[in-house]
């Protein structure tokens, strides 16, 4: 597993991870996963007022055939079901079939 995958057990699993597999993040692996995201142009953090609660990125982008893979995620249990990701999924396919290609 990533060491820049969210921590927390049940959000874990939606990334097709074992809860037995999540290990403590430490401050090292958040600034390798932070630097990940900062080096990927088609990736981004999601925010609310402020405050990193997820990502979003485009993976396997190839802009002949406009197609990619997605991973989204939000991070605190507490804003899943507030369609955060769904805003996110919209303002990043707006990007990509506008700037990607």
């Amino acid at each position: 597993m990533s060491s820049y995958a969210p921590r927390l057990p049940q959000i874990i699993e939606m990334f097709g991870v074992s809860r037995s597999d999540v290990r403590p993040l430490t401050k090292e692996g958040a600034a390798q996963w932070l630097q990940k995201l900062i080096g990927n142009p088609t990736a981004w953090v999601i925010d609310v007022h402020g405050r990193l609660v997820g990502e979003i990125r485009l993976d396997n982008l190839d802009p002949h055939d406009l197609s990619a893979t997605m991973a989204v995620g939000i991070f605190d249990p507490q804003l899943l079901g507030k369609g955060l990701g769904s805003e996110s999924i919209r303002l990043v396919l707006e990007h990509a079939f506008t700037h990607c290609r």
